[in-house]
């Protein structure tokens, strides 16, 4: 956990750099109601995002 909250405080400073950052967490519990129920659901797309807004990023660590 605390290694995801720095994680967390590194990015936003990032952010208001202008660099975006992705920080993948993985869970090893279950997920409950009703997050369960949601995954079975067709996904939606979602308005606003073209693929014109995106651009490439560097790896800074990978």
């Amino acid at each position: 956990m605390e290694e995801t909250a720095q994680a967390i405080k590194q990015s936003s400073g990032d952010q208001k750099k202008g660099i975006t950052t992705v920080i993948e967490v993985i869970f090893n519990q279950e997920l409950g109601e009703p997050f369960k129920r949601d995954t079975m659901k067709k996904p939606v797309k979602v308005a606003g995002i073209n693929k014109s807004d995106m651009k490439i990023q560097k790896l800074l660590n990978g």
